[in-house]
C-alpha cells in the first residue's frame, strides 16, 4: 500500500524521507524469516530512496506466503516492481465518444 505525501505541504514535509512499515504475519514463517524479510525490504527501499525511485509518503509492505521462501533477487525485483507500479501517476482517463 502507498499513501502519498501531502502535495500542498511545506517543502520540508514534501522532501521528508519515505516512511516504510511491514506487516508480516506468522504464516510467512518463523520470527527469524520475518525479521530477515524486514531487514531485506528495509535495505531495498533505502536503496530505491537513495536512487530517487521511492516517493515521499507512507509505504506498507504486506507479506503473504510464500514470500518467506523467496530468494533475495526475487524479493528485490518484486519490491522494485511494486514501488514502480504504485508510484506511477494514474493514467489519464479518456472520454470515449
Amino acid at each position: 500500500m502507498f499513501l502519498p505525501g501531502p502535495l500542498g505541504a511545506e517543502p520540508a514535509v514534501r522532501e521528508s524521507p519515505p516512511r516504510v512499515g511491514f506487516a508480516l504475519p506468522r504464516a510467512v514463517g518463523p520470527a527469524v524469516v520475518r525479521n530477515r524479510l524486514r531487514r531485506q525490504i528495509r535495505g531495498i527501499t533505502a536503496g530505491l530512496a537513495a536512487e530517487g525511485r521511492l516517493p515521499t509518503g507512507a509505504w506498507l509492505f504486506i507479506g503473504r506466503p510464500p514470500v518467506g521462501e523467496w530468494g533475495a533477487a526475487r524479493l528485490r525485483a518484486t519490491v522494485a516492481e511494486l514501488v514502480a507500479a504504485l508510484a506511477a501517476p494514474p493514467e489519464a482517463t479518456r472520454e470515449v465518444v
